[in-house]
């Protein structure tokens, strides 16, 4: 049976010769009631806590589980942002590879015509100064 402080207040007792004070067995159950009320009352103040911070508990549990889900998003959406600009540049860089040898290509051409006509006008010049040379004699 689980007792409450009136079933403390209210138990009555046989009355026995030479048995104890009843004035005294009242004052005890009394003292008694109040102090088992007032265990009963921290019990439930007790109780309740306990179920607000199991709550709060199950709340942070929850929110550390979304932020740690959230986090490894975030990672792993920065780690395949990183490909990809990996992957960019790599492109760009070859892109670059191709224009730097095809600006070398260009330049190399550019001075074997260069070359070339210099090598033409040379051979102009030589003509045109032995045309002379031998036109004065």
């Amino acid at each position: 049976m689980r007792w409450t402080p009136l079933d403390i207040q209210r138990k009555k007792f046989r009355k026995a010769l030479y048995g104890f004070s009843p004035r005294e067995v009242e004052e005890f159950l009394k003292e008694l009631s109040e102090a088992f009320e007032h265990l009963l009352e921290e019990n439930q103040d007790a109780t309740q806590r306990l179920e607000e911070l199991e709550k709060i508990k199950k709340d942070l549990e929850e929110t550390l589980l979304l932020a740690k889900k959230a986090a490894e998003e975030i990672v792993e959406t920065a780690k395949k942002e990183a490909e990809v600009m990996k992957r960019e540049k790599e492109v760009e860089l070859k892109d670059l590879d191709r224009e730097i040898l095809a600006l070398k290509r260009r330049r190399d051409q550019f001075f074997a015509e260069f070359e070339f006509l210099l090598n033409s006008f040379l051979e102009q010049t030589r003509k045109l100064q032995q045309k002379e040379a031998s036109e004065n004699d």
